[in-house]
């Protein structure tokens, strides 16, 4: 999929993509001078398809790097030397034993939506 390229005002250069990949409706990624991404879907749940896809695009190896330190396995990726990282990973158990959430930060129904729909988003992205 090749972005296309918008001159947008004085100096002011947009890149667009439009997703059809997991996109219900229809959705489309903005990115402007800074590389800022702008998300406009005509679904709620797209709207966050695109966000998460945004957020891989951006940050993938990040991401990545955040999912093997709480699941202890640095070492597999950057050798021995992260052995003892991993171990104290896995004993406090992120993947494990899933803590229940505060009352605060209640999960419902609407709110896993989204969040499975921006998990989705950044699943879809191809690595490259």
């Amino acid at each position: 999929m090749k972005p296309d390229i918008h001159l947008v005002g004085l100096f002011t250069l947009l890149c667009s993509q439009v997703l059809t990949i997991g996109a219900t409706q229809s959705l489309e990624i903005l990115r402007d001078l800074w590389g800022t991404p702008h998300v406009f879907a005509a679904a709620e749940a797209d709207g966050f398809f695109g966000l998460g896809y945004a957020a891989a695009e951006d940050r993938l190896l990040q991401m990545e790097l955040i999912r093997r330190k709480a699941a202890g396995r640095l070492a597999e990726a950057f050798g021995p030397e992260w052995v003892d990282s991993d171990r104290e990973a896995r004993i406090a158990g992120h993947f494990a034993y899933p803590r229940p959430s505060p009352p605060h930060v209640a999960f419902t129904a609407p709110r896993a939506r989204r969040l499975d729909r921006a998990r989705r988003g950044a699943r879809a992205h191809p690595v490259r």
